[in-house]
């Protein structure tokens, strides 16, 4: 649920000026190496809530060589008397009492180096590995709008050049943003120059090159006859996923060998589509190119081509760690973090961690439980909230404990389901908040309590809603901005798989969100969030896909160069188990736990098992284990009978037996239905003669026909002991759904079975209807058998399709 990339953009993302040390020295003690830091709060007024606002600091701070960007913050808070928190995980989640979401569902704590957006935490830079110097400027902003109302432009993929410009010589042509190349002509005896490039967004980087030397925005370039001046633009470190550099060539002397500049061209564009077949072309054609000068490489039109081409072929021979080493190492390193520090509630070493054990058929950890008890008990609010402004918390909490088979509506006496039953403060998160608010009320099919007074009633309906409405143009999900980040796409889509089969709108969206993630795969088969390529993004893809059913070992459209997204994430595995965040770190807590709980959900696909989140498979405390000796395990109506008892719809014909292949009767069918309606009052009659007095069903037929439900076979006779037929049964169905307000608009044409003629009149609307929803199917390919009767065992399956179609 915790994304990575995300969380560094609410921790502190840092910009870095190209701006001149000498423009920010202010107050500096000019003998001592010191950064400056600046804390304000310029977004959020005090008239909207905010405990403070303007400029809390600005002080200069000494440097020492293990200075980091944020002890350098740190020591300023401590200077002026002020405080923070979170700094300890390199993450500050408040200021002075200025805290994360107080503004808004997408407010936070950002920071900025010297003017350059990056996508790093302030430990990342230090004076050690020469990313933090004297007269850099660090200044921290809270913000209302993930940066956007910093300045911040997070959704713009644009790497051009808003200006260019040379202390010496005549550019030509004029410059122009889209125009890529250029020549200038300086005087004779020009030995440098000054190349002042601004981009159009700053959230890009600029790097000026002669070759492979850089040089600083007001570094003397030198220059002879001949040289090429490279000016890219969006290489390096960027938050703005998915942009293209931009890449300007300037040369200062041209001398063009048209010849050699199309047989390299040539080579390129015979080497095709690439496969491990491919060495000898792409070796031909870079070898070529490399005996070019600089000037002629710079005309090559298809160089692009070239780099890709090796780029594909570096993949293709990339080795494929072993999956289930993976998935078993890492489960027993899990095991073993968990035996030695029980998980408490957390997005670290907490629920995660005690999910995926759970799911992928692990013992529950002990003591998380306890763990659970505590916490609930310190933390809940008046309103069953574990977060003021983080409902996510609740649903986590919720999933793991459905995991382990707990009860969810009494933990220390609490009901977590009852914290998240008021639209407002679910959607104070973000739409963060309903995707998961609807994972957790499906994971056991939980029915949503009422809200507190003066709350907005949370529905599914709702969440569906607010979650559909999120969808970018592009098909895809963000926190903010407007374009897709897959993690925030998968987890979209995870909340929407439930209802993929049985609403078209759902279906559509989440169609569209699966190409979107195809196309946003990465050439090795990985994916990136925020600018950072990792693990956890990989991993909420797959498990999004095994979610729909979509094995993502083999679906051809997450199979990029010869490698799955399932391989992309072996990639981050470390020998003798854990996954790495990014390639070039060590073991990461947040990534092992989303590893290992997606590599469970393929699992799960591969053995036929229920999704991640689908836990109907397991057993709560609460519910009674099945006393029926008649119902084995292994029969395909197993699930249904247990679904249907515990959920108090039907009985047993006795106390150990259920008789699946006893006929179900009218009588039985209503009472059904009854149940389901949580047995209201009756108190009118009916005409039926035939009804006995006191018996189990007298209520149910006379609330049925009560509400137009059910009619009698005639105008004085019920027969409640005679067999339902299948058409009647549907008919009782549909009747019962359109109570509900259910959407009745999907129907299937029963043409296509042999008998669908042989539907009775009165039956026929509702026959399309359950055939149409997959309430009830063919008692084979082509034969639907209306007039047929319902056995008890098939009666439990339809009536759990029924329950879950009506949500």
């Amino acid at each position: 649920m915790k994304n990575r990339a995300l969380s560094l953009l609410l921790m502190l993302a840092m910009l870095l000026s190209l701006l001149p040390v000498s423009a920010l020295a202010v107050d500096r003690n000019e003998t001592k190496d010191q950064v400056h830091v600046i804390v304000e709060n310029t977004t959020f007024p005090k008239s909207e809530g905010a405990p403070w606002e303007g400029t809390l600091v600005d002080t200069w701070v000494d440097l020492s060589e293990d200075s980091t960007m944020m002890s350098c913050v740190g020591a300023a808070l401590n200077e002026k008397g002020y405080t923070a928190k979170g700094m300890e995980d390199n993450y500050i989640k408040e200021i002075n009492d200025l805290a994360e979401f107080d503004g808004g569902p997408m407010s936070g704590w950002m920071g900025t180096l010297n003017d350059w957006f990056t996508n790093q935490g302030f430990g990342a830079y230090t004076v050690k590995d020469g990313t933090l110097g004297t007269g850099d400027e660090i200044r921290i902003m809270y913000t209302k709008d993930y940066g956007a109302d910093l300045g911040g432009s997070w959704g713009s993929t644009d790497t051009s050049l808003k200006a260019l410009s040379f202390s010496v010589g005549t550019l030509t042509p004029e410059f122009a943003s889209k125009t890529l190349e250029y020549t200038l002509n300086v005087p004779a005896g020009t030995e440098g120059v000054v190349v002042t490039p601004t981009a159009a967004n700053k959230n890009f980087q600029v790097h000026v090159k002669v070759g492979e030397t850089e040089y600083k925005r007001t570094a003397t370039v030198p220059v002879a006859d001949e040289t090429v001046i490279t000016i890219e633009v969006g290489t390096g470190e960027s938050m703005n996923q998915g942009a293209t550099p931009t890449i300007y060539k300037v040369a200062v002397h041209t001398a063009q060998s048209e010849d050699l500049i199309k047989e390299v061209e040539a080579l390129i564009a015979a080497i095709g589509d690439v496969t491990l077949e491919s060495q000898e072309k792409i070796e031909a054609a870079r070898a070529a190119y490399d005996k070019l000068t600089d000037e002629q490489k710079s005309l090559v039109s298809n160089y692009q081509v070239l780099e890709a081409a090796e780029e594909s072929l570096r993949i293709w021979q990339m080795p494929k760690v072993d999956t289930a080493k993976a998935f078993q190492d890492t489960g027993d390193y899990l095991e073993k973090l968990a035996k030695k520090t029980p998980p408490i509630v957390n997005s670290i070493g907490g629920e995660w961690l005690v999910l995926g054990l759970v799911r992928s058929g692990r013992e529950e950890p002990a003591g998380y439980y306890d763990n659970v008890l505590s916490y609930v008990t310190q933390k809940i609010n008046e309103k069953e909230q574990l977060h003021r402004n983080k409902s996510s918390d609740n649903s986590r909490v919720i999933l793991a404990l459905t995991a382990i088979g707990k009860d969810v509506t009494d933990v220390a006496g609490h009901n977590l389901l009852k914290g998240l039953t008021d639209m407002k403060y679910v959607e104070k998160q973000g739409i963060n908040g309903p995707i998961w608010a609807l994972i957790a009320f499906d994971s056991k099919n939980y029915e949503i309590p009422t809200a507190f007074e003066g709350g907005k009633q949370v529905t599914r309906e709702g969440l569906l809603e607010s979650i559909l409405a999120a969808q970018l143009e592009d098909g895809g999900w963000a926190l903010s901005g407007t374009t897709a980040d897959p993690d925030m796409t998968a987890m979209a889509v995870q909340s929407l798989a439930p209802y993929y089969e049985k609403n078209e709108r759902v279906k559509a969206a989440v169609d569209r969100a699966v190409e979107t993630l195809s196309q946003m795969q990465m050439a090795d088969g990985g994916f990136g969030s925020w600018g950072t390529v990792n693990s956890e993004s990989a991993a909420q893809v797959i498990v999004a896909l095994t979610s729909l059913g979509i094995d993502p070992n083999t679906d051809t459209r997450f199979v990029k160069n010869g490698r799955s997204v399932v391989n992309a994430l072996c990639d981050y595995f470390v020998e003798g188990g854990g996954f790495k965040h990014v390639a070039d770190k060590e073991v990461d807590g947040m990534a092992s736990e989303q590893a290992y709980y997606a590599l469970t959900a393929c699992d799960r696909l591969q053995k036929g098992q229920t999704s991640l989140y689908d836990m109907s498979d397991v057993t709560t405390e609460t519910e009674k284990p099945l006393p029926f000796t008649d119902v084995p395990e292994e029969k395909w109506y197993h699930d249904a009978v247990k679904f249907v008892y515990n959920n108090g719809l039907m009985d047993g014909v006795s106390e150990t037996r259920f008789a699946p292949q006893n006929k179900l009767t009218r009588g039985q069918l209503v009472t059904i239905l009854y149940r389901m309606e949580k047995e209201p009052e009756v108190s009118t009659e009916t005409p039926f003669v035939d009804l006995r007095a006191d018996s189990y069903y007298e209520a149910a037929v006379v609330w049925a026909h009560s509400v137009g439900i059910a009619n009698g076979v005639d105008n004085t006779h019920f027969a409640p002991n005679h067999p339902v037929t299948r058409e009647q049964m549907v008919t009782f169905f549909a009747r019962y759904a359109k109570l509900k307000g259910a959407d009745m608009s999907k129907t299937a044409d029963l043409t296509g079975y042999q008998d669908g003629d042989k539907v009775s009149n009165f039956a026929a609307e509702s026959m399309a209807w359950a055939v149409g929803n997959e309430i009830v199917n063919g008692v084979s390919a082509t034969m639907l058998k209306p007039q047929g009767t319902a056995v008890r065992a098939q009666a439990a399956q339809i009536i759990q399709r029924l329950w879950n179609f009506l949500g």
